[in-house]
């Protein structure tokens, strides 16, 4: 889980997130994966939001989860279909996997 750290404002009214550790954002990488898996191609990065929020999951700013997202995809992990925010996100054979191979060793 990552931790809802403070953020600070620039002078120009943008918002700076607090660098996040490397084990942080792997342990998220696998929410998300584990969330897409479960929901295939029933959400966008608005729901993943929302679901990661509902589970006490959180990522500090939606530009960090459309990251993470864009990162998986270029990954080959998932894959999405659709424009803009309303994209759809999709498992891939590898996400499976990769979900499957995590699994096995924490079980």
């Amino acid at each position: 889980m990552i931790s809802n750290t403070k953020c600070v404002v620039s002078s120009r009214g943008r918002t700076i997130y607090p660098k996040i550790t490397h084990s942080e954002g792997k342990r998220m990488e696998k929410e998300i994966l584990r969330l897409i898996n479960s929901h295939n191609g029933e959400l966008s990065w608005y729901q993943l939001d929302r679901a990661l929020s509902y589970q006490h999951k959180y990522v500090d700013g939606i530009h960090r989860l459309v990251d993470i997202v864009k990162d998986l995809e270029h990954k080959g992990l998932v894959r999405s279909e659709g424009e803009g925010p309303q994209s759809r996100y999709w498992i891939t054979e590898a996400g499976r996997k990769l979900i499957a191979e995590q699994e096995a060793h924490i079980g």
